[in-house]
C-alpha cells in the first residue's frame, strides 16, 4: 500500500519525476517483509518495461540517487547480488497475513516464513553469578519474608479457625440434605391414559365461527368478536354469506365490518351470472380491402 503522505515527503521532493516513479515501483513490488531486488535490469523490466528511452544504466543512476536522498531505502549485497530493504516498511504497511519471503533478509540472509526475523531471536539470559566475597542479599530477604508471613499467620489464626468451622458445618448440612433426599420416595407418576388434558374453553360465538369457517379464531379475534357481537342471528347470516362468496375464513375484520353495517352487502355485478355474449353476424359483402363483394347468388352463377 502506498501511504498518501508520500506526496508531502521532503526527501522525495528532491527526486525527479522518473526517480519518484521508481521509488513507488520499489514499494509496490516489494515482498511482505520490505525487501526487493536491487538489480537495475530487473527494475527496468518491471517498472519501465514500456519505456524504450530508459537504459539499464539510467535505472542504476536513479536507484543510487534514491538511496542517497531517501534514508528509508537501504542497499545490501548477499552472494554477489544486490537487494534493497525499505527500513520503515513495518510502520507504513499493515500485513496481518504474510507469505513466504521472495528475497533474503538483510540481517540473517534467510527467507522469512513468519514475521519475526530468525536472526533477531534471543535466548533468555542466565542469572548473574556472584563473585567471590560478595554477599548474597536474597537469603536475608527470604528470611525476612518468612518471618513476616509467620507473624501474619499467627495473627490470622482465630479467623482461619472460624472459617474452618463454617466450612465443616456447611459440608455437614449438605450431607444431611442428601440423606433426606435419598430417604424421600420419588413421586409416583400417573399413567398417561388417566391424565386428562385441560382443553381451552371457547365462547359460544367462537363455536359459531368454527361451525361456518371450519376453525376457531385466534385469541385476539375471539376477544374482538365477543366485544362486538350482540345479535348472534345477524352474525350467523354474515358468516354464512361470507363463506358462500368464497372469502378468507381467517378475515375476522371483514365479517365484523359486515355486521356493523347491518348485514352482508348486496352482490355486485361481478357476482351475477353472466350471459354469454350475443353472436355477432358477420358482413360478407365487404372484403378485407374495403371493396364490395358480389352476393353469394351472383358468385354461384359465375
Amino acid at each position: 500500500m502506498i501511504d498518501p503522505s508520500i506526496w508531502d515527503d521532503e526527501e522525495l521532493a528532491q527526486l525527479t519525476r522518473d526517480e519518484r516513479l521508481l521509488f513507488i515501483g520499489l514499494v509496490s513490488t516489494a515482498d511482505d517483509y520490505g525487501h526487493n531486488t536491487g538489480n537495475p535490469a530487473t527494475l527496468r523490466k518491471r517498472i519501465f518495461g514500456f519505456d524504450e528511452d530508459l537504459t539499464m544504466e539510467d535505472v542504476r543512476i536513479m536507484r543510487d540517487r534514491i538511496i542517497q536522498e531517501c534514508r528509508n531505502v537501504k542497499l545490501y549485497q548477499l552472494d554477489g547480488r544486490e537487494y534493497i530493504w525499505l527500513e520503515k516498511w513495518e510502520r507504513h504497511q499493515d500485513l496481518r497475513f504474510r507469505g513466504k519471503a521472495q528475497y533474503p533478509c538483510h540481517k540473517c540472509g534467510q527467507y522469512h516464513t513468519e514475521v519475526a526475523c530468525p536472526g533477531e531471536r534471543t535466548t533468555p539470559e542466565p542469572p548473574p553469578q556472584l563473585s567471590q566475597g560478595a554477599v548474597d542479599t536474597t537469603q536475608g530477604l527470604a528470611q525476612e519474608y518468612a518471618n513476616t508471613t509467620q507473624g501474619e499467620c499467627k495473627n490470622n489464626a482465630p479467623r482461619e479457625e472460624k472459617r474452618r468451622e463454617e466450612v465443616l458445618n456447611q459440608e455437614k448440612s449438605n450431607q444431611e440434605g442428601k440423606i433426606g433426599a435419598a430417604q424421600t420416595p420419588p413421586p409416583q407418576l400417573q399413567p398417561a391414559s388417566k391424565v386428562k388434558r385441560k382443553l381451552k374453553e371457547h365462547h359460544a360465538l367462537a363455536d359459531l365461527w368454527k361451525s361456518h369457517m371450519g376453525q376457531y379464531p385466534n385469541a385476539q379475534q375471539e376477544a374482538e368478536i365477543v366485544a362486538t357481537i350482540t345479535d348472534s342471528v345477524l352474525f350467523a347470516r354474515c358468516l354464512k354469506e361470507w363463506r358462500l362468496r368464497g372469502f378468507s375464513p381467517v378475515n375476522a375484520v371483514g365479517v365484523l365490518d359486515w355486521y356493523r353495517q347491518g348485514g352482508p352487502p348486496k352482490s355486485g355485478p361481478s357476482q351475477k351470472s353472466r350471459e354469454p355474449p350475443a353472436k355477432r353476424e358477420m358482413d360478407y359483402t365487404v372484403g378485407w380491402d374495403g371493396k364490395k363483394l358480389k352476393p353469394a347468388e351472383e358468385q354461384a352463377d359465375v
